[in-house]
């Protein structure tokens, strides 16, 4: 599974120095924001698994989407 490299990587002389969270993790927990408005009591403090299954999802779909327009993007450049 792609997870879309490190969320904030450190590039120090060319270098990519890893540490920390995934791309795909970032996008998780931007995704259990988004649900904290429109989310029963009974989902946010009793459902954790499912909140957490729903926000990766969220992930998945965003890294798919964004690989899509990268995609995209290189296809264009080569047919000029």
């Amino acid at each position: 599974m792609k997870d879309g490299g490190k969320a904030f990587p450190v590039v120090l002389a060319d270098q990519c120095y890893s540490g920390g969270m995934t791309l795909r993790d970032y996008f998780a927990g931007q995704a259990l924001v988004l649900f904290g408005p429109f989310s029963t009591f009974d989902e946010i403090f009793n459902k954790h698994e499912m909140m957490a299954k729903k926000a990766y999802k969220f992930a998945d779909a965003m890294l798919a989407e964004r690989e899509e327009k990268t995609t995209e993007g290189k296809d264009e450049k080569q047919s000029d």
